[in-house]
């Protein structure tokens, strides 16, 4: 078993994902070794993303040894976790999380922070979620003691006892995922436990399971604490649930982003608006930024002439047409209409244009490496040149 650095493991990759997928596994295993088969080394996640291509599947990884004295405890953990995936642009589509074991209670934190957040992009984080699927996850502090004491005494730490004995943070937990449940409609909840003891010991029984949500009747599954998430083949009950329920969630999105696209056509980028004709030095006179027109100037011809010279039409036009839909809405959403519109100091409009629409979009487009910070500020003053976001309220 080896601890990653890395905290997310890509296992299946989709170009025009509608959903994603993020696999949480517990304390005993890692990003990949907790998800193989259990007759090979495959990555029974990656079967999913066979049955919807369209569904970006992955790992998160974290140290194994996270509890110990010199690793982050749960909730430090938690909060990384969520700042990393908000950096990493999760939650501008719907997310599903799979959770193994402690990996649940991991979860479950980072929802809660999620929720709490008075950051925008943390709580999509929370409101993006549709699906939660817990494996053999102890939600009470017995079976966590169980767990720490007897399966785990190489990893055991203060933490984990302090964890398992400390039923209000167990209890807080359960209550503000329970709250979580009763504020969306659309967020369900799966749970399996395991019926075979391990090393003697039913590790997370029927009880335990129990997330206390409305509508989840927990699952027993014919395996042990460690093998319930390692199916043999495509015919286990976990994974053909997960299936079920993950497939739900596809369908559903595919539908809504379908009916999207045929409510509204792609703007032409290349045309004007006619919603404000001023030039692009009025604008910025406007908004009291007419020192960033010299710059502003300069990026939106450099722009342009890519936009012109890759031509407009065909895959370079798909992607300009998908970069500059993406920085419109976020700016017109995360900094226009909750920042420019309320009065917003100039300082507090460039804090949250690098963190609510350049780092976003830098972070959904890492894998092209000619989207930079740059590149999204030159389209910024592409769309204003274009007349199709504007610098001050009206």
């Amino acid at each position: 078993m080896s601890d990653q650095s890395s905290y997310l493991k890509t296992i299946s990759h989709a170009e025009d994902a509608v959903a994603n997928a993020i696999f949480v596994h517990g304390l005993s295993g890692d990003a990949s070794e907790t998800w193989q088969c259990g007759k090979s080394d495959e990555l029974w996640p990656s079967w999913l993303n066979e049955l919807f291509p369209r569904l970006g599947v992955y790992s998160l990884g974290y140290p194994a040894s996270k509890f110990a004295k010199t690793e982050q405890d749960l909730f430090e953990r938690a909060a990384s976790v969520l700042d990393y995936l908000t950096s990493k642009g999760f939650g501008d589509r719907p997310l599903i999380f799979v959770a193994h074991s402690l990996g649940g209670l991991l979860t479950k934190s980072v929802l809660r922070k999620a929720r709490d957040s008075s950051d925008s992009g943390h709580k999509t984080i929370a409101e993006s979620t549709k699906l939660v699927v817990f494996i053999a996850t102890p939600h009470e502090g017995a079976s966590l003691a169980t767990l720490g004491k007897k399966v785990l005494p190489r990893l055991i730490s203060n933490k984990i006892e302090l964890l398992a004995n400390s039923m209000g943070v167990l209890n807080d937990l359960k209550q503000a995922y329970r709250d979580l449940c009763d504020a969306s409609t659309e967020l369900k909840t799966v749970t399996y436990y395991e019926t075979i003891p391990v090393f003697g010991l039913l590790v997370v029984n029927r009880s335990s399971s129990d997330p206390g949500v409305g509508n989840c009747v927990p699952i027993g599954v014919d395996k042990d604490h460690i093998t319930i998430c390692k199916p043999d083949d495509r015919d286990d009950q976990v994974y053909l649930g997960v299936a079920r329920h993950v497939g739900q969630v596809v369908e559903k999105a595919e539908a809504e982003f379908a009916a999207q696209t045929q409510s509204f056509e792609t703007p032409d980028f290349s045309v004007a608006s006619e919603n404000d004709r001023r030039s692009l030095l009025d604008k910025m006179i406007d908004a009291n930024r007419e020192d960033e027109y010299s710059i502003a100037n300069d990026y939106q011809n450099q722009f342009a002439q890519s936009f012109y010279r890759q031509g407009l039409s065909g895959s370079a036009r798909r992607d300009h047409d998908l970069l500059l839909s993406d920085v419109e809405q976020r700016f017109i959403t995360n900094i226009y209409l909750k920042h420019i519109c309320k009065g917003a100091s100039d300082d507090q409009v460039q804090v949250a244009l690098q963190s609510d629409v350049i780092d976003p979009i830098c972070a959904k487009y890492a894998e092209d490496s000619s989207v930079t910070g740059i590149t999204v500020l030159q389209a910024l003053y592409f769309l204003t040149e274009q007349c199709r976001i504007r610098w001050d309220a009206e």
